[in-house]
This record gives C-alpha cells, sequence and structure tokens, in this order.
C-alpha cells in the first residue's frame, strides 16, 4: 500500500528531496529537469544498460592495472575505503563523462557535499527558526552548502562547453544538448543542480560499499575462500558479458548484505488525503510526510530473521529472490533508483576484479592514516585513527565472529545518499596475484 496508494503522492516528497539537497527548483524549469529524468529513466533500464556497463569496465581495468603497479610485486598496505571508492568514482564518471569531464576535479566537492547532507534532515528537526538560520551558523552546514556550490560550479563550465557534453556517453550527451537548447525555459544553474544530483548518485553511493564489503569478507574466511573460487572460475579478461548474480552468486550476495547493513535510503510519500495504514489506528492527515526507515528495516527480524543485526554474507544466497525482492538499498515503489542496474553491475565487476587480482591480509587497522592520491578522497572531515564499532558476523561455515568495523557516520537521521560513510579508514595489506588479467 505505502508505494500503490491513491491517497500518497510519491513525487511531491522528491522534489522537495531534489529542491532542499540539490537545489534543483520546484518551479523554474521544472519540466525540463523532469524530461532530464525521463531520459535518464530510458537509458538506465536493465535492457539498455550493456553499452555503460562495457565502458565502466573499460576504466576498471586501467585502474585495478594502475593498482597492482602501485602497490608492486611485494604487496603493500594502502589506505582501502579512500582507494576503492576512488577507483568507483573514477569509472563511473570517467565512463559516462568521456574526456569533457575529469573525475578528479569534482569529486572532492561531491563527496564534502553527500557525506555532510544529513544535516538536512537534522535541521528540520530543529524547533522555532528557519532553515537559513541553521544553514549560516552549523558547521557541518556551512560544509554542505560549501560543496554544493563548488559542486554545481564546475558541473555548470561542463555543461556551458559544447565540446566538452559531446564526448559524453549517449545519454549525457542528450541531457546535456537537450538542457542547453531549452536555456530559456530552464537556466544554468538550474540545469547543472540537476546535473550535480545525477553525479552524487551515480558515483558517490556505490563507492562507499567496498570500503565497507572488504572488512566483513576479510573476516569471513569460509565466505571469501568460496567467493574467490566463484570468481576465479569466471572467464579470464572481461566480465561484462557474464550474469555475475548467476555466476558469483555469493559475491552477488555479500553485496547485497552490505547493502542491507550499511544503507540508508530516502524514499517518501506525502499524503494526499486522510488515510489509516491496515493494522493502525493513527490516521494522517493530508501533507504528512511518510517514509521508509530503511536502517530500521534492516533489523526488521520477521523479514531477515533472528539475526537480522549481524552480517551474514551468504543471506541472499541462501533466501533467494525472497531476500532479493525486499531489499531496501534502491528504494521502493515508483521511487526505486533508476541507476540500480547499473550500480548493481558495477559493484558486481569491480568487486569480482579486485577479488581476482589481489591477495589480502586479514589484519586491517583502523588506527593510522596513510597518504592517499589526493586530498580530495577524504570524507567530508578527515578521517581519523579511532577505536571502531564491535559489531557480528556469521560465516558460511556458520562461525561467528565479533569483528572492530570503522564507526558510521550518523546524526541521528537518514542521508539522501545510498550508504553511511565510515568514519575512520581501513588499512589493508594487498599484494597482486599471478593470473591472467
Amino acid at each position: 500500500m505505502f508505494t500503490s496508494s491513491p491517497a500518497l503522492d510519491h513525487r511531491d516528497s522528491i522534489d522537495e528531496m531534489h529542491d532542499y539537497v540539490w537545489d534543483v527548483p520546484r518551479k523554474h524549469g521544472y519540466e525540463v529537469t523532469r524530461n532530464a529524468d525521463k531520459i535518464m529513466g530510458r537509458h538506465l533500464t536493465k535492457a539498455k544498460i550493456g553499452s555503460m556497463v562495457t565502458l565502466v569496465e573499460d576504466k576498471v581495468l586501467e585502474d585495478v592495472a594502475r593498482l597492482r603497479q602501485s602497490v608492486g610485486p611485494s604487496g603493500s598496505r594502502v589506505p582501502f575505503g579512500h582507494r576503492t571508492w576512488s577507483l568507483l568514482w573514477n569509472s563511473s564518471l570517467g565512463a559516462l563523462f568521456g574526456g569533457g569531464l575529469d573525475p578528479t576535479w569534482v569529486r572532492g566537492p561531491a563527496r564534502e557535499m553527500m557525506h555532510n547532507a544529513n544535516v538536512c534532515y537534522f535541521i528540520d528537526l530543529l524547533p522555532f527558526l528557519p532553515r537559513a538560520f541553521w544553514f549560516a551558523v552549523l558547521p557541518k552546514a556551512r560544509a554542505f552548502r560549501r560543496g554544493r556550490r563548488d559542486l554545481h560550479s564546475r558541473l555548470a563550465k561542463w555543461l556551458d562547453n559544447d565540446d566538452a557534453v559531446s564526448q559524453a556517453d549517449d545519454m549525457l550527451q542528450e541531457i546535456g544538448k537537450m538542457f542547453n537548447s531549452r536555456r530559456d525555459e530552464c537556466n544554468l544553474e538550474a540545469a547543472s543542480a540537476w546535473v550535480a544530483m545525477f553525479v552524487t548518485g551515480l558515483a558517490v553511493n556505490t563507492g562507499e560499499v567496498t570500503g565497507w564489503l572488504f572488512p566483513y569478507l576479510l573476516r569471513s574466511p569460509a565466505l571469501l575462500k568460496a567467493i574467490r573460487a566463484e570468481c576465479d572460475a569466471l572467464p579470464a579478461g572481461r566480465l561484462d558479458q557474464v550474469d555475475l548474480k548467476a555466476s558469483a552468486p555469493l559475491l552477488s550476495s555479500a553485496i547485497q548484505e552490505t547493502l542491507r547493513i550499511r544503507g540508508s535510503i530516502f524514499s517518501g510519500r506525502t499524503v494526499k488525503k486522510p488515510f489509516q495504514l491496515p493494522g493502525y489506528d493513527h490516521q494522517f492527515k493530508r501533507g504528512d510526510l511518510l517514509r521508509i526507515m530503511s536502517p530500521g528495516a534492516a533489523l526488521d527480524t520477521d523479514c531477515w530473521g533472528d539475526d537480522a543485526a549481524v552480517w551474514r554474507g551468504d543471506r541472499f544466497y541462501q533466501g533467494g529472490d525472497q531476500m532479493y525482492n525486499s531489499q531496501l538499498a534502491f528504494g521502493g515503489g515508483v521511487t526505486t533508483c533508476p541507476g540500480r542496474w547499473l550500480a548493481t553491475a558495477e559493484l558486481l565487476i569491480v568487486t569480482a576484479h579486485l577479488i581476482r587480482n589481489f591477495d589480502f591480509g586479514t589484519d586491517i587497522s583502523l588506527h593510522e592514516k596513510l597518504p592517499d592520491e589526493g586530498d580530495d578522497t577524504e570524507f567530508g572531515a578527515p578521517c581519523k585513527a579511532g577505536t571502531g564499532e564491535v559489531v557480528k558476523l556469521t560465516d558460511l561455515d556458520g562461525k561467528s565472529y565479533d569483528i572492530v568495523m570503522p564507526n558510521m557516520e550518523n546524526s541521528g537521521c537518514e542521508i539522501p545518499s545510498g550508504l553511511l560513510p565510515p568514519l575512520e579508514e581501513t588499512v589493508i595489506f594487498m599484494k597482486p596475484r599471478d593470473i591472467d588479467v
């Protein structure tokens, strides 16, 4: 009923979020930005993303080769979360924007914006004073707006350059040319805000997955062994034509479990007329906002079992379609993320290539900071050495472990991102494997 009731309006809450978080206007240029939504949705269907996946894997293979070279034949310890986040960011944006946009040029402001974005919902819980006051006085809110402003400015320069737009993939070319041909209806500021929304949705969220997945996986020896066997059995070279969910089902399951337990996604509905949810006495009134609280839903024992709070990498493998259909990592109903098929394909490809290209040490440090490729790969605030959070996992062989994971960024409310970022870096030893890459 939540996703289909005629008493609920999904578009109003989405428009409100786009306006509040990304500054995409609700009035000026609305028909143009909605047209951009439709173009994006048309290109990102499961049946049409094949060429995008190929472009993404081209970049992934280049970055994995560079990573092999940088750690050296004897291996070295690396800031794993940031390094793999950069890999996913570069592959996503490099593939879709082509040579017209350097991914490293926009990742700093994008990360600063999105890793402070939960302040938007925190501010709405504060009493009396308007949003503008809190955005002016709260350091986290100022950082969010600074990142958003810088990201908009840089993407406006891309959008205003016809040669740069012409180097993008078919989808972004169509969107960019549409915006530029309708500038009288939708100005450059509104258009660049929409592109910023696309960029952060495309690349900020998926980049966090590997940073959370591998610290779990490397402490699950039985599952890691089984997943490595899956990846080693895959065809040598490219994987864009391989059904990885079918060929590496345990890897797919571990990714989905990480999305489930570390995810946070906005999915809301505005009440259009009074109604009650079945089984509840409370009557919702017109204008109320209903939200899927995804972190809370991830702990629902009726859905996930008595061990819902435990990371169990084979949960989706054992649960099959019922588990996959209950996943809220990409939203639900008519507001399901349009990029979910591309994101899932990218995550499978990246993690499969990492697992079959590298051996990993199991001694994971959260207590040091190693230099990364650039300051712009930092979170909103620089990562610091910390004590981490003790959590539970269950391995493929049924053995349970208490492990230390990074603390999770959380102001007490959800964020419009896909995964909550870690507050500590994970330093992991990586050594290239002697394989046919």
